[in-house]
């Protein structure tokens, strides 16, 4: 099973489900990240929603950057924590490239779990 998202607001809820799946099924969680969030503008000014809610966040500030920075190192920390005790596979999934040849590259390079598959490596992949 594949799982694709960006974890954000996974809870324990997130982590039951997926441990569910991990006892009948191979699961790879493909980490959904854009780039831009780790290279913010130097000076500039983002508008941020959630559907119905949105702020103007700006980005050229130290201290917003540094919130934002926080933020997003717990909430993948926190990601990170879980898969590998679940021994999920996490991959990189780019926001800012075309998804399908990224598939076809992160899942080809994955090591096949019963013998098939042409002896790909494991590839550890960081965000940031």
């Amino acid at each position: 099973m594949i799982v694709i998202s960006d974890f954000d607001g996974a809870d324990d809820a997130t982590r039951k489900m997926i441990g569910a799946m991990t006892r009948h099924n191979n699961v790879v969680a493909l980490l959904v990240h854009d780039p831009l969030q780790s290279d913010l503008p130097a000076s500039a000014s983002m508008t941020v929603t959630d559907g119905e809610l949105q702020i103007e966040l700006e980005v050229g500030r130290a201290s917003v950057r540094k919130s934002l920075e926080q933020a997003t190192e717990a909430r993948l920390k926190g990601v990170f924590a879980w898969t590998r005790e679940l021994g999920v596979p996490v991959l990189p999934l780019s926001a800012a490239e075309e998804t399908a040849p990224q598939l076809r590259r992160l899942l080809g390079a994955m090591p096949s779990r019963h013998g098939r598959g042409g002896g790909h490596t494991r590839t550890e992949a960081t965000l940031g």
